[in-house]
């Protein structure tokens, strides 16, 4: 069987977020027998070294058209087909939807995140109108919808305004191995802003935009700030809308306790979840919520939102909030910060709960899908 695996998300230089789904996926699928999957991307980020052994190891095909003129191409004139570049493919698959894409073959389209569309106070330059022809393509024409959580599937039929029935199907992210594995931690000193060795910290990550929910995080740990020995860090980069955010942290009577050390590596974020007291991580909107398992699988306690996609991922295994509450946020870091047994338990069911998550399950549940679309 052979798959034109459709990720501009693929052929990036980052490993997070849709770079680190379309990757993980593409390497678990990869161990298939009698499975050929060929990566084609209308956008690609990487040059030199690194886009030789897109094409030479993976096949990778480039269209050859600018990224721009060809997802206006097929938005407005449905044209040409994808096919075009893998005529004896057998299946398309989508592996995240954000513009229309004609095609004559079976097609399967993953959708992360509808976000843009029906929250776009939380995003920045979404273009939600290629979105929704996006999503209402997938709607028409998609002979199979994957859904990485039931939340997202909600918000794909409220578009639809009916069921979907059984072309909609919920597969949900798997977790690394990596993050399982125990790490010295020496690689934390290469960051420029951290605590001083030995201090207790609460771990957040993200960009500085609405969406992460930072100014709630921040109300929460001002207000215990005085009763907890924990330090903050924010590993992340700027995101849109993040000028307001920065003066509030430069001006917070306890900006000596709270770090910025920028973007950080895998390696680097490993060791961190490994380190922090806890996982903040309580966004007003997520189609799955990766970290959570990331964090989990890492053994760190988890206070996350009992909203959106994240009660499904977290389970009983974190600690859940109203992330509209800052009261509650702080509640939970303060149980966290006091008592030790808490720790514990949240950092052994976190780490039993991202077992029930792997690549290669989520694999295996692609590879029904493909099998599907050849009967």
């Amino acid at each position: 069987m052979k798959v034109l695996y459709h990720s501009d998300a693929f052929a990036s230089n980052s490993r997070y977020g849709l770079g680190r789904y379309s990757w993980e996926l593409y390497e678990a699928l990869q161990q298939t027998e009698q499975l050929e999957l060929v990566p084609f991307a209308s956008r690609c980020k990487v040059s030199g070294v690194e886009l030789e052994k897109l094409l030479h190891e993976h096949n990778y095909v480039r269209p050859g058209w600018k990224h721009r003129n060809l997802v206006m191409s097929w938005a407005l004139l449905h044209y040409p087909k994808i096919e075009r570049w893998l005529p004896d493919a057998d299946v398309i698959h989508t592996v995240e939807m954000d513009y229309p894409v004609p095609t004559s073959k079976p097609w399967i389209v993953t959708v992360h995140d509808l976000g843009p569309i029906t929250h776009p106070e939380y995003f920045s330059r979404s273009r939600p109108w290629i979105r929704i022809a996006g999503i209402r393509s997938a709607i028409n024409r998609a002979d199979r919808i994957v859904s990485v959580s039931e939340a997202t599937a909600e918000a794909i039929e409220g578009i639809a305004k009916k069921s979907l029935g059984d072309r909609l199907v919920v597969v949900p992210e798997g977790v690394s191995d990596y993050f399982y594995t125990e790490s010295s931690g020496d690689c934390l000193a290469e960051l420029d802003d951290m605590p001083v060795a030995e201090t207790p910290f609460f771990l957040w990550t993200g960009s500085l935009n609405p969406r992460k929910n930072l100014e709630h995080v921040l109300d929460a740990f001002e207000a215990i700030a005085d009763e907890i020995p924990q330090s903050l860090v924010l590993a992340g980069g700027l995101g849109w809308d993040s000028h307001d955010l920065l003066n509030r942290i430069n001006a917070s009577e306890y900006r000596s306790r709270i770090h910025r050390p920028g973007f950080v590596s895998d390696e680097q974020l490993r060791a961190l979840y490994q380190q922090a007291s806890a996982f903040v991580y309580v966004s007003l909107l997520e189609g799955f919520g990766l970290p959570i398992l990331e964090a989990m699988a890492s053994r760190c306690p988890v206070i996350t939102s009992n909203i959106s996609s994240m009660p499904e991922v977290a389970g009983d295994a974190g600690l859940l909030v109203n992330p509209h509450e800052a009261d509650e946020i702080a509640d939970a870091m303060q149980q966290i910060a006091n008592d030790e047994s808490v720790r514990k338990k949240l950092s052994s069911d976190g780490a039993a709960r991202a077992k029930q998550f792997s690549w290669d399950k989520c694999a295996d549940s692609m590879l029904d899908i493909y099998r599907t679309m050849m009967k």
